[in-house]
């Protein structure tokens, strides 16, 4: 678990055991969906640097235009996931923003697998 950004500054803070374990970063590093846990990852690094509230498709675009090097790694999770059929419809969702942060016009049309997710 962690904390809210604090007054003064926007740190995150994990919990941590009296054993020095950080249950969430176990949890974070043992989630079995890759785009999920890219996704995570992602908002994470970037919470300090948040100004004011935005959506976060918009905040997702902003990152994913900014850090090739995470665009890339988004991008390979998301092939994974298509080959399994329970995380297909989150790749080709992640696929899809990759694309419209790199300048593809914003897809209108409806993805069969994705009509009962909403986005």
């Amino acid at each position: 678990m962690f904390g809210h950004p604090g007054e003064r500054d926007n740190s995150l803070v994990w919990y941590r055991r009296e054993d020095g374990r950080e249950p969430f970063t176990e949890w974070l590093d043992a989630l079995r969906d890759r785009v999920a846990q890219t996704s995570i990852r992602v908002r994470l690094r970037h919470m300090s640097r948040l100004k004011g509230v935005v959506s976060h498709h918009e905040r997702e675009i902003a990152e994913l235009r900014a850090d090739r090097e995470l665009a890339v790694a988004y991008l390979k999770a998301a092939m994974e996931s298509l080959d399994d059929p329970d995380e297909r419809a989150a790749g080709l969702l992640a696929l899809r923003t990759v694309a419209e942060a790199h300048g593809l016009p914003k897809v209108t049309h409806t993805i069969p697998e994705l009509r009962s997710i909403s986005v």
